[in-house]
């Protein structure tokens, strides 16, 4: 079955109202209480209570003050239960990377701020879907993800870079798919001995060589754009 035949779309929009509906997932840029509750509960399922990364808490419910300033992005199953997500934030915000992780990122980060970037951070998805296709496509949730974030910061946010931090296994599997990844400082070990880097995404090299970016432009025409 092909991508096209089972991806809906509305129109993408100013203030974010876009769904992408893929087999049995739906994706969208959460708005609601209700929406964003349902990606804090994920995030404290992975970054709680699984990598025991942020104290668990009575509300099930893992947020910080990043969110304040954030564009939160959903995948949710059939059952309504959001199962990946991540978040952007702009460069005229603080970062958590900033904040938490500034032995990643090599010299000033203001420089790295002027670079038209904006952060994605707080990557989660349930760990039955992790590292798997979605049901008659060729994409995996982190690749819907990954696209709708490149999307909103290049059409909504007008930014042509995104900074991630994240293990440079996750990079490397990432830069055979095509993502144009620059490591802009060390590796760094956690902790809980988990491995970490910071890494600048060019979003208009990514277009053209990113391999799930391009497959699903060519099998869809709809939602993600050509460059």
């Amino acid at each position: 079955m092909s991508i096209a035949r089972d991806i809906e779309r509305t129109e993408f929009s100013d203030n974010s109202n876009s769904v992408v509906n893929i087999g049995e997932f739906t994706a969208y840029f959460a708005e609601t209480t209700e929406q964003l509750n349902k990606a804090y509960r994920l995030r404290h399922q992975v970054f709680c209570e699984e990598l025991g990364w942020v104290p668990t808490n009575d509300f099930e419910l893992e947020s910080d003050e990043f969110d304040v300033n954030a564009t939160i992005i959903c995948v949710e199953n059939a059952q309504g239960e959001v199962v990946g997500t991540n978040r952007l934030v702009d460069s005229m915000h603080g970062w958590i990377s900033e904040k938490c992780f500034p032995q990643t990122i090599a010299g000033d980060i203001t420089e790295v701020k002027k670079n038209s970037i904006v952060e994605s951070s707080r990557i989660a998805i349930h760990p039955d879907l992790r590292n798997k296709s979605i049901p008659g496509s060729s994409l995996r949730l982190q690749d819907v993800l990954f696209l709708m974030a490149m999307d909103y910061a290049w059409d909504n946010l007008k930014r042509s870079n995104i900074l991630v931090t994240v293990t440079p296994l996750f990079a490397m599997l990432y830069k055979r798919k095509g993502l144009a990844f620059t490591q802009i400082g060390p590796i760094v070990t956690m902790d809980d001995g988990c491995k970490i880097a910071s890494y600048q995404v060019d979003i208009e090299v990514s277009k053209d060589t990113y391999t799930p970016y391009a497959k699903f432009h060519q099998e869809t025409q709809g939602y993600l754009k050509a460059c």
